[in-house]
């Protein structure tokens, strides 16, 4: 967990260096898409070595940079759908424990 953690973080600092706007949930989503495309090279049954780390933040962050992508637009809008999404369910939640509380 610690180590998907740093991928992402990383993912958005390079980002951010590079003054592209980028939240943790996109840089993760990202990192998925880009594993899953390629299974030969990121296989999910053994640990990612540094090298493959780098590949796979260097590929997230060259997906992220395209202007006028709509594969990267489609990706950007389901992350903030899911994003709204919980967000909701958690005051939805809230609210019903207040009301039971009540």
């Amino acid at each position: 967990m610690d180590e998907i953690q740093k991928i992402v973080f990383e993912i958005a600092d390079r980002c951010g260096r590079r003054r592209i706007p980028v939240n943790d949930m996109l840089a993760a989503f990202v990192a998925k898409t880009v594993i899953l495309e390629s299974p030969e090279r990121f296989q999910l049954d053994r640990p990612l070595q540094a090298q493959d780390v780098e590949e796979l933040v260097g590929l997230a962050v060259e997906r992220l940079s395209k202007e006028d992508d709509p594969a990267l637009e489609t990706l950007r809008m389901q992350v903030a759908f899911d994003a709204a999404y919980v967000q909701r369910q958690e005051a939805l939640e809230k609210e019903r424990a207040a009301a039971k509380r009540s």
